[in-house]
């Protein structure tokens, strides 16, 4: 793929780790260049430090990925330290600056809570915090904080240094990386939903990632290349990174594509439309 800017993957099956040469094969013919990796306890830290000690001899660095939007909740602040103990036991423990995380890449969703259709505002002002709480925690570590958000974050304010701010400006200003699930199945439209953030990335000199997606979701608006195939997303894929450097000015870019699992699988030209396929809806190709 020809872009200009990181490209990163989601590595959700922890058992990917043990077939290390199959996936790092497949990432580096795709021109990867940060997997984001599931978080799993159970699993010995030998097996990630081999894993990210040999993406680091592909140059692709590595960061387990949080996950669990109940963590910004009391219920889940418990689990939540957990997943802090376990990264700073694992750092610690490494033998070499190629067996450590590069950061944190978490895709806590508040918007997943059951909380969020009656208490909209106690959960973004609880997101508020967790990310807070996520950044004071990577600054001790020296590593750096990612965060992945819908698109449409910008609908919701949040007061931070007596400002009231978009959920997404203030998602940027504290994070390292701001990773946009900009699900769409072409480059204009990817463009659009991440037009307003790429636009804050050089007021605060930080990230931001465009994301696409190849998993089997249909919505009323076609968000994936499931159907459409690599073909189909390599093309969009360069066709956005033109956008980005002809209509854009971030201070650093990145794209990513929704995730390893499908990706590996997914045709030339798209898996077969089955019966499932929502061939009334003229968003669909």
């Amino acid at each position: 793929m020809v872009h200009s800017g990181t490209l990163g993957t989601w590595i959700w099956n922890i058992r990917s780790i043990s077939k290390a040469d199959e996936v790092i094969a497949f990432l580096k013919s795709k021109g990867v260049s940060e997997a984001y990796l599931a978080y799993h306890p159970q699993t010995p830290h030998e097996e990630y430090r081999n894993f990210v000690r040999q993406c680091s001899l592909s140059r692709i660095r590595v960061a387990p990925i949080g996950a669990d939007a109940a963590w910004i909740l009391e219920r889940g602040a418990r689990e939540f330290r957990q997943f802090l103990d376990w990264f700073r036991e694992y750092q610690a423990g490494c033998g070499s600056v190629e067996e450590k995380f590069y950061g944190i890449h978490f895709d806590v969703e508040p918007h997943q809570l059951a909380e969020w259709e009656t208490q909209t505002a106690f959960v973004v002002e609880r997101y508020k915090e967790f990310v807070l709480a996520a950044e004071r925690f990577c600054r001790e570590e020296n590593v750096l904080l990612e965060v992945d958000i819908p698109f449409w974050f910008d609908k919701y304010t949040v007061a931070d240094r007596d400002e009231q701010l978009p959920l997404s400006e203030f998602c940027i200003r504290h994070c390292d990386t701001t990773l946009l699930m900009s699900y769409r199945d072409n480059a204009r439209a990817a463009f659009e939903c991440g037009k307003f953030e790429l636009g804050l990335s050089e007021k605060y000199k930080k990230k931001v990632s465009l994301a696409l997606e190849t998993g089997k979701i249909y919505e009323e608006v076609n968000i994936t290349f499931y159907h459409l195939g690599t073909k189909a997303l390599e093309r969009e894929l360069r066709e956005l990174a033109r956008l980005v450097q002809e209509q854009s000015n971030p201070h650093e870019i990145g794209y990513a594509v929704h995730y390893y699992e499908c990706w590996s699988t997914l045709p030339e030209y798209g898996h077969p439309k089955g019966a499932d396929y929502p061939h009334w809806n003229p968003n669909y190709a």
